[in-house]
C-alpha cells in the first residue's frame, strides 16, 4: 500500500546578491574569515511526497525524470576494489539495456552515503577525502540537480576528450543510478521531484569547487507547483534513475531535483541508511 509524507524540505534561499555574486561551494581548505560558502539553505512549507510503491511503472525519465526498476545486482564486498571491479559493470551494462537507444555509457563517479556516524567515522585518519567515493557522505539534506546544463557539458569534455564535440551532438544525458546498499530503507528515502513541473527559473546555477574538479549545480528554489515522489521501504532491488541533465528538447523533464529527508513513520531504532549512486553519461542516438 502506498504511504505518502508530509516532509519541510530545505531549499536554497534567494538574495538578491546572486544577480551579480554566483553562488558557490569550496570543497577545500580556505583562507581563515574567508567563507567556503556564500548562499544558505532553509526548510519551506510542508510538502506531499507521493509514494511511487505500487505505481513504479506510471514514471519514465522522458516524462518525469526519474523512473523505478526492479534488478538485482550480485555483490560480495563494499570496499572500493571490489565496487570498481564488480559492481560498475554491472551498472553498465544494467544502462545499456534498460535506457532506450544507448550508444554508449561513462560512468564519471560513485559514491557510498550512510546516515550512521559510526560508518562515517571509521577511517584510519578521521578526515573524508572527497576524491575517495568509498568514503561514507551523510545523506545530502538540501534541494540540488547535480549538473546544470554548463557542468553537464564540461563533464563531456572531461570524461571524453576530444570525441566531446561529436558526441555532444547525439543525445546526452547525465543518469545517477541510485539504490539501497544492503536493507530496506527506514529512514533517510531519497525523494525525487517530477521535472515536468520543475520551472526552469528556479533552478539557480552554482559553483562547487574541489581541488581536483570545478563544476555546476542548480540549487532549486522553492516552489509549491513542484511535486515529489519517494518509493516507501526501497530495497536493494529497487533501482532508482534519475537524470541531471537532457539534451534532448522534446523531453518533458530536463532534470530531476532530488533531496534526502525524514519520514515521519519510523520504527523507533531504524536501521540507517546506507546506499550506493552511481553518476554516467549516457550517449544515446535520439
Amino acid at each position: 500500500m502506498a504511504r505518502d509524507e508530509v516532509a519541510r524540505l530545505r531549499y536554497l534561499q534567494w538574495e538578491d546578491t546572486f544577480h551579480h555574486v554566483k553562488p558557490y561551494t569550496l570543497y577545500m581548505d580556505v583562507p581563515e574569515g574567508f567563507p567556503s560558502q556564500n548562499y544558505k539553505v532553509d526548510w519551506e512549507e510542508p510538502e506531499t511526497i507521493h509514494d511511487v510503491r505500487g505505481y513504479e511503472s506510471e514514471y519514465s525519465l522522458d516524462d518525469h525524470g526519474f523512473a523505478y526498476y526492479k534488478h538485482h545486482f550480485e555483490l560480495d564486498g563494499f570496499d572500493r576494489e571490489t565496487l570498481e571491479r564488480d559492481y560498475l559493470p554491472q551498472v553498465e551494462a544494467f544502462l545499456m539495456n534498460t535506457v532506450p537507444n544507448v550508444t554508449e555509457v561513462k560512468m564519471y563517479t560513485w559514491r557510498l552515503r550512510s546516515s550512521d556516524p559510526v560508518v562515517r567515522n571509521k577511517l584510519p585518519d578521521g578526515v573524508i577525502n572527497l576524491s575517495d567515493p568509498s568514503h561514507h557522505l551523510a545523506p545530502a539534506t538540501a534541494v540540488h540537480v547535480d549538473q546544470s546544463v554548463d557542468g553537464a557539458v564540461r563533464r563531456v569534455y572531461n570524461h571524453v576528450g576530444d570525441r566531446a564535440e561529436t558526441l555532444l551532438r547525439t543525445r546526452v544525458q547525465l543518469i545517477n543510478v541510485w539504490r539501497p546498499l544492503r536493507f530496506p530503507i527506514e529512514d533517510y528515502p531519497l525523494a525525487v521531484a517530477d521535472g515536468s513541473t520543475v520551472n526552469p527559473d528556479d533552478l539557480i546555477a552554482a559553483d562547487y569547487v574541489r581541488t581536483t574538479y570545478e563544476g555546476e549545480n542548480l540549487l532549486p528554489l522553492y516552489n509549491k507547483n513542484c511535486r515529489w515522489h519517494y518509493m516507501s521501504n526501497q530495497t536493494p532491488d529497487d533501482v532508482l534513475l534519475f537524470k541531471s541533465y537532457d539534451s534532448r528538447e522534446q523531453s518533458k523533464a530536463k532534470c530531476c531535483p532530488h533531496v534526502s529527508f525524514r519520514p515521519k513513520i519510523i520504527p523507533d531504532v531504524p536501521k540507517p541508511r546506507e546506499s550506493i549512486e552511481v553518476k554516467a553519461i549516457v550517449f544515446c542516438s535520439e
